[in-house]
């Protein structure tokens, strides 16, 4: 009786171990939010920045932002960022919505710091970034304001031809 007993408890304790496992690898993956939400377009961007799919993330710009800056010189200023985001954990603090339409979604990237000599507690550091977006004519939020990494009122460089 003893050995059975031994061989329900082993049977018990691994399908702890694979439930705790499915629950883990679950638990892992980041909420996607709606594509047609301003949270949702400014995911789609980030991870398009961090995939270094740059002709995708633009297509989040508006219409007016892409006529004042062309894909390749936005490009050029927006190169860096995937080292950032590789580094980062960036969380949605918020949306606000306006009467005109528009939207505010704060963001924060999250980075740990440098360690330092007989840390105890790991420390990081966060900034927090805000994307203004507007709901387009054709039905879908587009940013109005130059996004992250850039200012809002970036001026794009002369392009050369």
């Amino acid at each position: 009786m003893s050995r059975w007993l031994l061989v329900g408890i082993g049977a018990g304790i691994g399908v702890l171990v694979v439930v705790a496992l499915v629950v883990t690898f679950t638990l892992r993956r980041p909420l996607l939010y709606p594509p047609d939400t301003p949270q949702g377009v400014t995911q789609r961007y980030l991870q398009a920045l961090a995939r270094e799919q740059w002709a995708e993330a633009y297509g989040y710009l508006s219409s007016d932002l892409q006529a004042r800056c062309p894909l390749d010189a936005w490009e050029r200023q927006v190169a860096y960022a995937r080292s950032f985001l590789e580094q980062s954990a960036v969380f949605l603090q918020g949306v606000t919505y306006r009467d005109d339409g528009s939207a505010v979604v704060r963001v924060t990237f999250a980075q740990p710091a440098s360690p330092r000599p007989f840390a105890f507690v790991p420390q990081e550091w966060g900034s927090e970034q805000e994307f203004r977006l507007k709901y387009q004519d054709g039905g879908q939020w587009r940013f109005t304001a130059f996004p992250w990494p850039l200012w809002p009122d970036f001026q794009c460089p002369a392009v050369s031809l």
